[in-house]
């Protein structure tokens, strides 16, 4: 453990907090003149260093991860169970310790203290490859999203059509439909009678109408619905026929 402590610059086989934050934030040169200027104030973590945030910042980074037992600390070096009370003017964290927490929770941070030059490229070539690749899925993602986009206004459009084709349909089928039988039997009644009336004369002798047979009415007919669906001369022929059927009750 010496001779691994002695590859790194400003490194000790355990430290207190703020030793910690002065190497985390590259302020050994001037620890101890900041050191004088809050002796004032006693004790860590309640300790603040209004002139370096940085010092604040990374001693409540490593006051949560004590709090939260993520970092391993000890009483003057050595170390205790994670539920032990340490008083805070000697509580300590060990080099290996540290390290492991860096690794493991700050990943991308590699203070020379903790990590030789090599160790660090390495973390640098790694961090520039993860990025690239990162950078390059992002942009398969987007270019993913945009085509998922396209095609979900596309179904959204096909579902308008085809739900206007739907009421279109619907309407169609409800003006459509075959009536019931009973319906049917009672339309050719209706038109059997009206063939009776037209056909007809009053109990004076007097026509009804100037019709004077069937013929002539389906004449007139086809003559005003040329071309419509259901006027041709075979149908209203069997229509009147079956209606004249209806009337005289042989249906």
């Amino acid at each position: 453990m010496d001779e691994e402590i002695g590859n790194y610059p400003h490194a000790k086989l355990f430290y207190r907090p703020e030793e910690i934050a002065f190497r985390w934030c590259h302020l050994m040169a001037l620890e101890q003149q900041i050191l004088r200027d809050v002796r004032h104030l006693q004790g860590f973590p309640n300790r603040k260093f209004k002139q370096w945030p940085c010092l604040d910042q990374k001693l409540e980074i490593l006051w949560d991860a004590i709090r939260n037992n993520e970092l391993l600390y000890g009483s003057l070096g050595i170390t205790v169970k994670s539920d032990e009370t340490v008083d805070p003017r000697y509580l300590t964290i060990r080099h290996t310790d540290l390290k492991q927490w860096f690794n493991q929770y700050h990943p991308l941070d590699k203070p020379e203290f903790l990590f030789t030059d090599i160790e660090r490229q390495t973390t640098s070539a790694l961090t520039i490859d993860i990025y690239q690749a990162l950078l390059i899925e992002l942009e398969a993602l987007k270019a993913q999203r945009d085509r998922n986009q396209l095609l979900l206004e596309e179904l959204k459009t096909e579902r308008e059509k085809l739900q206007q084709e739907n009421i279109a349909l619907l309407s169609r089928l409800r003006t459509t439909s075959p009536p019931s039988e009973r319906s049917e039997k009672a339309y050719l009644r209706l038109i059997g009678a009206f063939i009776d009336i037209m056909l007809g004369h009053s109990p004076g002798g007097n026509a009804y109408s100037s019709f004077t047979s069937q013929a002539s009415i389906i004449s007139v007919l086809l003559a005003h619905n040329s071309g419509k669906q259901g006027f041709t001369q075979r149908t209203l022929e069997d229509k009147f026929a079956a209606a004249k059927r209806s009337v005289a009750g042989s249906e």
